[in-house]
């Protein structure tokens, strides 16, 4: 089976900076989804159970394993442009030192100016989490992903569901709350357990780009894995942190 993003051909021919809504709508549901990852220094230092569903991205399916979308980065002359100089000097000051948009407008008032001015977003940082039998070992300069900055292998228990049946869902759902609700459902009450790896994905994708030319260059990373890979969705609850640098 080819690797896909399970989402419509509309949203998956889409620019990337054309989808966040889908994407903040898929990432902002507060399910279940009985795999949770995060940084060590959480796990080893914080109370899983405390933390609350906010705080917990839940992940976009995908025929081996499952993708996030963790930050847009804003291109700082265009966003310039976009403002009075003063207000924009502010921000690109704030900007240069780490700070996030919506810190620095306040999330309403940041959504609206990405909504109205969607060019501004030059990046998005993107994980892709793909399941293997057993650990496999690439680095960087072994994979042909644009972008690609960080990859991890890191061992789990797979909560393993049916493409199949992840489709049929995708069919039959006209919302994405509904299509998330089921899913949920689905993966409490068919998953299938299984101990083995995730290899996680980290890279920096221009904004013009589509799932579908993410897809195309995950798929060579399938193919070099071959019989290794997991052919199946496995959804997870995600706790982030900012990529380095």
């Amino acid at each position: 089976m080819k690797y896909r993003v399970l989402l419509g051909d509309r949203i998956r021919r889409s620019k990337l900076r054309d989808i966040l809504q889908v994407i903040e709508a898929i990432q902002s549901y507060e399910g279940e989804w009985r795999l949770l990852v995060a940084p060590a220094r959480v796990l080893y230092t914080e109370d899983v159970q405390d933390i609350p569903p906010s705080e917990k991205l839940t992940s976009i399916p995908t025929t081996h394993g499952s993708l996030l979308v963790h930050e847009i980065y804003i291109d700082e002359e265009k966003l310039y442009k976009r403002l009075k100089s003063e207000e924009a000097n502010r921000l690109l000051k704030g900007l240069e030192i780490g700070l996030p948009l919506s810190v620095l407008l306040g999330d309403r008032r940041a959504q609206m100016l990405i909504d109205k001015h969607r060019d501004i977003i030059a990046e998005e940082y993107v994980e892709v989490l793909i399941p293997t039998i057993t650990k496999v070992e690439y680095s960087i300069r072994d994979l042909n992903i644009s972008g690609l900055e960080e990859v991890e292998v890191f061992s789990c228990t797979l909560p393993i569901v049916n493409v199949r049946a992840v489709d049929e869902l995708l069919e039959k759902c006209e919302y994405v709350e509904e299509f998330l609700e089921r899913l949920e459902e689905l993966v409490e009450e068919e998953s299938r357990l299984m101990d083995g790896f995730m290899m996680a994905l980290r890279c920096s994708r221009d904004a013009s780009t589509t799932l579908m030319d993410l897809e195309e260059e995950v798929q060579g990373v399938i193919d070099m894995i071959g019989d290794n890979i997991i052919e199946g969705v496995v959804m997870v609850n995600r706790i982030i942190e900012s990529p380095i640098g």
